[in-house]
């Protein structure tokens, strides 16, 4: 099936957090993968143009071959393809003989769970976004709107609940507590303008690195940690139930990736309990499915012709 391609094919999954990559030969095995910094789609700003382009100028050295197809997930692309031709541009700069699709990448984790199927990619990282396919054999989104208009659930959502909690019990002159323990080790010297100086002279990645450690505090029993995670378990619920109506899907399979996904069990359990049916948690690295991706859709393209 795959005799002829004499090539390599290169997935990327990039996101706010790190970008991972992973080459396969033209037989589907593994030629090296590997983490580098993060990467988004916004390249109308120059900081992420220059770190697309930094990216892009490893890869061409990392790759010992001629790469014939790449398959790129990125956060802040769009989910639909022509509206990431300025992406896929800067990659033809230095991959001009190449097979390229661009997507976001919760589409990437709608593919590598899905397949020909239908169901429900639900994301929470940073941000959180649902992603379903419409009866047309479209995807489309809902939510991903920003920590400004949503995003609730998702890790900047759940830092700001901590950060809120602390402040609330320092007005309220209440004792140390777990969550103030937690948030000790970002802001040394807690209290309301030290919390107001971490808070508003961050980007919003740091200040989602406290959810992680509120759910293990709640795996731990924390009431108050534990009310928290219930809460955002059901905005992400809540978010599934929007997009499987649009989908006009029916108790469909639901799968829950990001960082958020994978810190731990009880957020999952909460959302099981909120939706009353159990669901999948998503691969943390997707980076080997976008590269079967990108020599599937090479040898498919080849077929055609």
């Amino acid at each position: 099936m795959t005799s002829g391609v004499k090539g390599y094919f290169l997935g990327i999954d990039a996101g706010s957090s790190s970008t991972k990559w992973t080459v396969l030969d033209d037989g589907g095995n593994l030629i090296s993968n590997g983490r580098s910094r993060p990467l988004d789609g916004h390249i109308y700003r120059s900081e992420s143009l220059n770190r697309l382009n930094e990216f892009l100028l490893e890869m061409g050295s990392e790759a010992e071959g001629v790469i014939k197809g790449i398959y790129a997930g990125i956060t802040g692309a769009s989910v639909i393809d022509t509206e990431n031709q300025a992406i896929k541009n800067v990659f033809l700069k230095y991959f001009p003989k190449t097979q390229i699709s661009i997507d976001i990448d919760v589409a990437l984790g709608y593919r590598s769970s899905f397949k020909a199927d239908r169901g429900i990619y639900i994301y929470a990282g940073t941000g959180s976004i649902a992603i379903y396919q419409d009866q047309s054999g479209q995807l489309k989104s809902l939510g991903g709107w920003g920590y400004l208009l949503g995003d609730e659930g998702a890790g900047y959502w759940i830092g700001r609940k901590v950060l809120r909690q602390v402040l609330f019990e320092i007005e309220s002159d209440q004792k140390t507590s777990r969550i103030r323990e937690v948030v000790q080790s970002y802001v040394p010297e807690v209290g309301r303008n030290a919390i107001l100086k971490f808070t508003y002279e961050n980007s919003r990645e740091e200040i989602a690195k406290l959810a992680k450690p509120l759910i293990q505090l709640a795996i731990q029993g924390d009431s108050k940690a534990c009310e928290i995670v219930n809460l955002a378990a059901s905005h992400l619920a809540e978010l599934a139930l929007r997009a499987e109506k649009a989908a006009g899907l029916d108790s469909s399979k639901i799968v829950f990736g990001g960082g958020i996904a994978q810190a731990g069990p009880i957020l999952v359990s909460a959302m099981e309990a909120s939706l009353q049916r159990r669901i999948q948690v998503s691969k943390e690295n997707l980076s080997f499915e976008a590269a079967q991706l990108a020599l599937e859709r090479f040898i498919s393209t080849n077929l055609k012709d």
